[in-house]
């Protein structure tokens, strides 16, 4: 087992949701210090880390946290009750 470092910068990790497709890349939501709950990505020894989805828009928060990842793309839904579902392509920033 080893211990990947979340910088206190991105906020407090929430679950690890996924790894990219080379499996150097951890996939993970946050809650950010203003209380966004945020999707970022880090290296594995977190020397490299960036916030892909920020939810900051009061009005589309997303409705079930959780997303899914195949390495390549995310997808994830957005809204209250009902939701389009959103997906980012990874290979591609």
């Amino acid at each position: 087992m080893r211990t990947i470092p979340v910088p206190s910068s991105l906020g407090q990790l929430v679950a690890i949701e996924g790894w990219s497709a080379d499996g150097k890349k951890l996939y993970f939501r946050v809650i950010a210090p203003n209380g966004d709950r945020n999707i970022v990505e880090s290296s594995l020894d977190g020397s490299q880390t960036a916030t892909l989805v920020r939810f900051d828009d009061r009005d589309k928060l997303p409705f079930n946290p959780f997303f899914s990842t195949d390495g390549k793309t995310i997808y994830f839904t957005l809204g209250r009750h009902e939701a389009d579902i959103w997906m980012m392509d990874l290979t591609k920033k």
